[in-house]
This record gives C-alpha cells, sequence and structure tokens, in this order.
C-alpha cells in the first residue's frame, strides 16, 4: 500500500480525497504512529482502526472524525476540537486529552486507562462501558456524560 510519508501527504491534501482512498481500501489499516498532527484540520475524517500511537495531534480539528477500533495510546490530543467524534472500541491509554471539546463524543467501551482528561468538555459525551481506570477527570466538565456501566 502506501508509505507512512504519502499517507500523511494525503491526509493534508484534503479530508475528501482521504476518505474516498479508505473506501477503496477497507481493509487497509493505516500506521500513522507518531505522527505530526498537529493543528491539522480533518472534520468528518475516517480514521476508523487506523493506529495513531504517540501521535501528536493538539488543538487539531477533528469535528464528527471516525476513530472506532484506532488506537491512539500515549496520543496528543490536548486542546482539541472533537465534537460528537466517535471513539467507541478505542484504545486511548495514556493519551492526553487535556482541555479538549469532547462535547457529545461516543467513547462507548473505549479504554481511556491513564487517560488526561482534565479541564476537557464531556458534557453530553456517551462513556458507556468506557474504562477510566486511573484517568484523570479533574476539573472536566461532565455534565450530562452518560457513564452506564464504566469501570472508574
Amino acid at each position: 500500500m502506501m508509505a507512512t510519508e504519502q499517507l500523511l501527504a494525503l491526509m493534508k491534501q484534503s479530508v475528501e480525497d482521504w476518505n474516498a482512498w479508505r473506501y477503496q481500501y477497507p481493509d487497509f489499516k493505516p500506521n500513522l504512529s507518531q505522527a505530526s498532527l498537529q493543528g491539522l484540520v480533518f472534520r468528518s475524517g475516517n480514521l476508523r482502526e487506523v493506529n495513531l500511537d504517540r501521535a501528536q495531534l493538539c488543538g487539531a480539528d477533528l469535528i464528527e472524525a471516525d476513530f472506532r477500533y484506532a488506537t491512539l495510546t500515549d496520543a496528543n490530543l490536548s486542546s482539541a476540537h472533537l465534537y460528537r467524534a466517535d471513539f467507541a472500541h478505542s484504545q486511548l491509554q495514556g493519551a492526553n486529552l487535556l482541555s479538549a471539546d469532547l462535547s457529545a463524543t461516543n467513547f462507548n467501551s473505549a479504554n481511556l486507562t491513564g487517560a488526561n482528561l482534565s479541564h476537557a468538555d464531556l458534557s453530553g459525551a456517551d462513556l458507556t462501558q468506557a474504562i477510566l481506570v486511573e484517568a484523570n477527570l479533574n476539573q472536566a466538565e461532565l455534565r450530562g456524560a452518560t457513564f452506564k456501566g464504566a469501570n472508574l
């Protein structure tokens, strides 16, 4: 398939081109671990099953992005805009989500063990069955968030 540099270039080209490419190759699982994507504008991007371990996504605009089954272990998503993003079944162990906009975001069955969610806006978020062991929720906005069956 494509090398990491080509994948990153396609991402930065346009979200429409990236999504079309993902649709064309649905079984390919891109590895973008340690990618530098600070400030990326990627609204409604298909990042399903993508490896973003240790990626730098601080300040990125990822509103309504699809991260289902993605791995984001130790990724930096601080101050990212993730309104209505879908992280169902994603791996976010040790991820930094400090001051991120996570309102109305789906974390159903996501693993957020040791994640930093301090000062994040989780209002209206769905954390049903999420694993939040040792997660930092200090001063996070939790109004309307659902924690049914979550492991705290």
